[in-house]
Order: structure tokens, then C-alpha cells, then sequence
């Protein structure tokens, strides 16, 4: 009984420290996204209880490096990414997000 308790518990940091670190790791996405408190809750009572794979999952993303590598950018360009200094995906990812937590939250008000 011990174990599982001290597993479920680990488990639940892991989850909570690995909110804390993707919230940190992406604070401008996040409010340029509009992401309010309550979307910021729900998504950490998932990152509870799903959040280790979730960190290890970003962590070890060799997709999106291999991604960047294959992007040739012209002069121009650079001097246009200099400005933006977000990702602009992962703010189209955290919009829809937020759409989504909206339209869960009004089903769950009914």
C-alpha cells in the first residue's frame, strides 16, 4: 500500500512540476493566446493527471528541431522573426485550446 500511494504521488508532482515548467517555458504564448485563470485550471488538473508523459513528451520532441532545420530563411525574413519573439504556433494551439476548454465549460453549466 505504501508503494502505490508513494507512485500516485510522485506521479502527481511529476504533474504538477511539469505544469509549472511549461507555464514558465511559455508564459508570452500564453497571454498573448488570452488564456484566463479558469483555462489555466483546467489545464493544470490535466497536467496532474497526465502531465509526466505530457513533459516527456515536449521534452524529448525531436520533431520540431528537425522541423527548424529543414526551414531555409532569407535575410528579409530574419529581420521579420527578430520582431516576433513567440511562437506563433503554439499560440494557434493554445487558442484552440482555450476554445475548446470554453465549449467544455458550457456544457458543464448546463
Amino acid at each position: 500500500m505504501v508503494k502505490i500511494s508513494t507512485m500516485i504521488s510522485v506521479w502527481l508532482w511529476g504533474g504538477i512540476f511539469s505544469f509549472i515548467y511549461l507555464y514558465f517555458k511559455s508564459r508570452k504564448e500564453i497571454k498573448i493566446a488570452g488564456l484566463e485563470s479558469v483555462h489555466l485550471c483546467v489545464i493544470f488538473i490535466i497536467f496532474a493527471f497526465a502531465g509526466v508523459p505530457i513533459f516527456l513528451m515536449d521534452f524529448f520532441n525531436f520533431d520540431r528541431e528537425e522541423e527548424n532545420e529543414n526551414i531555409e530563411v532569407f535575410e528579409d525574413e530574419e529581420d521579420e522573426n527578430k520582431d516576433l519573439d513567440y511562437d506563433e504556433e503554439l499560440v494557434e494551439k493554445l487558442e484552440e485550446l482555450k476554445e475548446t476548454i470554453d465549449l467544455l465549460l458550457l456544457s458543464l453549466k448546463k
